[in-house]
C-alpha cells in the first residue's frame, strides 16, 4: 500500500478567484472520485492524464476552509508524493482569475500563489513549498531521524509533533 502524504496548502488570490475555488472544492468533495474531479477541472489539455495533472496517483480532500476573502486552506492527502503539479495548476487558474484585482499575498504582492507543508506518514520526507506558476515551485525537504515510539517512551511528558516535527518545518521554511 502506498504511503499517504499529508499536504497543508494555503492559497492566496483575489476574492473572486477564492470564491470560485470554494465552489469547485464543494463540487470535488461530492464527486465519487475526487482525483478525477480535480483532473477534470485543472488539467492543462485534453491529452494530459490524471497522474500528470495531479503529480500523484490520487488526491483527496481531508479539510478545507475559506479563511479570508483572499485566502483558502486545503488539507489534501495524496499517494506517495506532494501533488506539486496539481498545486501549480490551481495557482495558474487562480492567477488568471485574479489579474487586475487588488489583494495581498504574504509577500505583499497581488500575484496568486500557494504555500504550505507536506509530510509522509513516516515523516520521511517532510517538506515546505511555495508555488507561483507551472514549473515554479520552491521546495525545501528533510526527514525525521527520531523514532517516534522510542522518543515518546524517553520523553513521556513531551509532544513529538511540537518538539521534533515543528522545529524541522520551521527550519525548512527559513530555507525557502
Amino acid at each position: 500500500m502506498a504511503n499517504i502524504c499529508t499536504n497543508n496548502v494555503d492559497l492566496y488570490a483575489s476574492p473572486k478567484a477564492i470564491t470560485w475555488l470554494d465552489e469547485q472544492i464543494q463540487n470535488i468533495r461530492k464527486a465519487e472520485n475526487q482525483s478525477l474531479a480535480f483532473a477534470e477541472i485543472f488539467r492543462l489539455n485534453e491529452e494530459e492524464n490524471v497522474i500528470d495533472t495531479l503529480g500523484s496517483k490520487w488526491v483527496t480532500i481531508s479539510d478545507w476552509d475559506k479563511r479570508e476573502d483572499n485566502e483558502y486552506y486545503l488539507n489534501l492527502e495524496s499517494a506517495w508524493y506532494f501533488p506539486k503539479d496539481l498545486i501549480e495548476r490551481i495557482v495558474v487558474k487562480l492567477q488568471s482569475m485574479s489579474e487586475g484585482s487588488e489583494f495581498e499575498t504574504p509577500h505583499g504582492d497581488n500575484k496568486a500563489m500557494a504555500k504550505g507543508r507536506y509530510y509522509d506518514e513516516t515523516y520521511n520526507p517532510v517538506g515546505v513549498f511555495e508555488t507561483y506558476d507551472i514549473g515554479n515551485t520552491d521546495t525545501a525537504e528533510g526527514s525525521v531521524d527520531e523514532d517516534q515510539d522510542e522518543w515518546e517512551e524517553n520523553n513521556p511528558e513531551g509532544y513529538f509533533w511540537d518538539e521534533v516535527i515543528e522545529p524541522i518545518f520551521e527550519e525548512l521554511e527559513g530555507d525557502l
